[in-house]
């Protein structure tokens, strides 16, 4: 009879139950900690990037208010340069026109020659500024213009040059108004032409 101690000893062993529960717990804590630390990652570089921005800002904000102040100086002043430069020309001009309307003056009664208007008319061909000669132009062309009697025979070279108006009919009005004369010197008509400067040549013909 065998005995009891003869039969086979069996031993139960449990794998897996506790060792993966364990397992599992400590892959979910890696998990966790992981995606926290992430987390805590991205906040911080963001408060960093805003921290860079806002000083950043900080110092260029003062230096971008300064460059446009000086800007806005800048363009103020040359604006006032340009008002008084345009000022300067305007008091150049009307002083020029003016001392031009007082010499003609004491003509403006007697009227002018063709010789004293000649002299005239070469100081407006002379002038650079062509406002001004514009407007001393027409300061000469309102001057009449003096006629002779018929008993004072005139000069033939008195219409032989061209004079200078500025329109057509202030030139026909000086040709009309020195007729007689010009009858006298031989001459049988006029043209009028443009000399390509906004006047205007009137020259007689024999």
């Amino acid at each position: 009879m065998k005995n009891s101690d003869d039969k086979p000893q069996y031993k139960i062993y449990k794998f897996g139950s506790r060792t993966d529960a364990q397992k599992s717990k400590r892959t979910k804590s890696a998990s966790f900690y992981g995606w926290l630390s992430g987390l805590i990652i991205v906040g911080l570089s963001l408060i960093i990037a805003m921290g860079i921005n806002n000083w950043q800002l900080s110092h260029q904000g003062p230096n971008t208010a300064i460059i446009s102040k000086h800007t806005a100086k800048s363009k103020q002043t040359q604006a006032q340069l340009n008002r008084s430069t345009k000022t300067s020309d305007q008091h150049s001009t009307s002083r020029s026109v003016s001392q031009f309307r007082e010499q003609l003056a004491s003509y403006q009664d007697t009227g002018l020659t063709t010789k004293q208007r000649a002299k005239f008319q070469a100081t407006i061909d002379s002038e650079k500024d062509a406002e001004i000669a514009k407007q001393e132009q027409t300061l000469l062309d309102q001057v009449k213009v003096k006629v002779t009697s018929n008993s004072n025979q005139p000069k033939t070279n008195e219409f032989s040059q061209s004079h200078t108006f500025s329109s057509i009919d202030d030139a026909k009005n000086w040709a009309n108004a020195t007729k007689q004369q010009w009858l006298s010197a031989g001459y049988s008509t006029y043209t009028i032409t443009s000399n390509g400067q906004g006047y205007y040549l009137l020259h007689f013909v024999k």
